[in-house]
C-alpha cells in the first residue's frame, strides 16, 4: 500500500502534534511536581495529610 504526499503529510503533521502534546503534558507535571514540593517544603502539612499528585497516587507527608 502506498501513501499519497498528502497523506505522508496529514501522519507527519499527527505525530508531531501528538508529541508535541505529551511534551507540554511532561513540562506542565514536572512544573506541578516542583511547585508542589516548594509548597510542601515552605508550608508542611500536618502528618497524615494526603495530596493527590496530577491524579494519579496520593504522597502523604509527616512531620
Amino acid at each position: 500500500m502506498e501513501l499519497t504526499k498528502q497523506e505522508l503529510s496529514d501522519g507527519r503533521k499527527r505525530l508531531f502534534q501528538m508529541i508535541m502534546s505529551r511534551a507540554r503534558d511532561a513540562h506542565a507535571a514536572r512544573r506541578e511536581a516542583g511547585y508542589l514540593a516548594r509548597v510542601s517544603a515552605k508550608h508542611p502539612p500536618a502528618a497524615g495529610i494526603s495530596f493527590l499528585d496530577l491524579g494519579q497516587d496520593s504522597f502523604k507527608f509527616a512531620n
